[in-house]
């Protein structure tokens, strides 16, 4: 079940996006003001996503990725 105080699962939200679409990810340790987006689904046009640079506060990047390079 997604935390939905958590940035990253609030913009997942935001957006309309499944969890097996994508999955959001803040080193809250590291590096707070930054929210990396893998989306898992290769049929999701990244275009319209890559306009959004910044959330509630932290920068956001849209990476493509795959389930299994994510659990390797």
């Amino acid at each position: 079940m997604p935390d939905f105080n958590n940035p990253g699962a609030k913009l997942l939200q935001y957006l309309g996006l499944q969890p097996w679409q994508a999955m959001a990810v803040q080193d809250r340790a590291e590096n707070p003001s930054l929210i990396r987006v893998y989306v898992l689904d290769p049929n999701l046009d990244l275009a319209p996503l890559a306009a959004i640079h910044h959330w509630q506060n932290a920068d956001v990047i849209f990476e493509r990725s795959s389930p299994i390079a994510l659990h390797a």
